[in-house]
């Protein structure tokens, strides 16, 4: 355990974190800020009020459920015609073998006329 600590000690391997000022970070916010609302303006010391501005709910949460409704429109519309031809492929089936025992039906009855007369 001791020289567990003394390795991690060691200077070798110690190094020394440094944040960036407060001011430094704010700078970068603001960048990017102005980058990602794409205004044309230059001056990075925008007020805290023109952020609020430029920052709406429609903005923040439009395009994921615009996304979102979209992509399940997509899925709940090919859902509906997948349904809908596999349930006409099975009436058809229904519908054929019907016809098939009707005719079977015919058959029978026309062999036992005929054997009658």
């Amino acid at each position: 355990m001791n020289s567990l600590r003394i390795i991690i000690n060691s200077k070798s391997l110690s190094r020394k974190i440094q944040f960036p000022s407060s001011t430094t970070c704010t700078q970068v916010f603001l960048r990017l800020r102005q980058k990602s609302t794409s205004t044309t303006s230059t001056n990075t010391s925008f007020s805290q009020s023109r952020i609020d501005e430029n920052i709406t709910v429609w903005n923040v949460y439009g395009p994921p459920l615009v996304n979102c409704f979209l992509i399940g429109s997509i899925t709940y519309i090919s859902l509906q015609v997948m349904w809908y031809k596999l349930a006409f492929i099975e009436l058809r089936e229904e519908m054929e073998n019907k016809v098939n025992e009707l005719e079977n039906k015919i058959n029978y009855l026309r062999k036992n006329n005929l054997e009658v007369d």
